[in-house]
């Protein structure tokens, strides 16, 4: 004996899944790129201004399967020594030597009790990592579920139009 009943296609249609989990990872990014903002610190604004997110987000292969993927980014050259530090707080835990731009010139600087300090070149300590993309790694993972609800809610009004028998 065959099926009688209602059409199925709305229970299984895809396209509103899809439709969500697009929206969601897009938001995601977007909230993503807001706190690394928020987390990078300014000397001349170019390496904050450089943050980027994905407006469209595309198809990722894992080993669970397919599915939909968003990521923020920052493209300055100088931006992973900022995210990580450098010197003795970085990968390589050591000072490193700085020398000035012009053979046989002379670096100058003030220095805390103002001062002029003159040098042929200094190892530097380095800087500590203000970890900018792992703070807001964090903050998106902490708060997705409150990030991707206005997607969710859309998706289930979306199935609830699309199938009559819905509640």
């Amino acid at each position: 004996m065959g099926y009688k009943g209602g059409k199925l296609a709305p229970w299984f249609d895809s396209s509103p899944v899809d439709s969500f989990m697009k929206a969601a990872v897009v938001t995601v990014a977007a909230k993503g790129r807001e706190i690394a903002e928020k987390n990078t610190p300014i000397q001349t604004g170019d390496l904050r201004r450089a943050w980027e997110s994905e407006k469209k987000p595309h198809k990722a292969v894992t080993f669970v399967g397919v599915g939909w993927s968003a990521s923020w980014s920052n493209s300055v050259e100088y931006a992973q020594y900022v995210n990580y530090g450098t010197g003795l707080f970085g990968p390589e835990h050591k000072k490193y030597l700085i020398l000035p731009k012009k053979p046989g010139g002379t670096l100058h600087w003030v220095d805390k009790g103002g001062a002029d300090v003159y040098a042929g070149g200094v190892m530097h300590p380095g800087s500590p990592g203000n970890f900018m993309l792992e703070i807001s790694a964090d903050y998106v993972e902490a708060t997705w579920e409150r990030l991707v609800k206005p997607a969710l809610r859309h998706w289930v009004k979306t199935m609830e139009r699309q199938n009559p028998y819905a509640r």
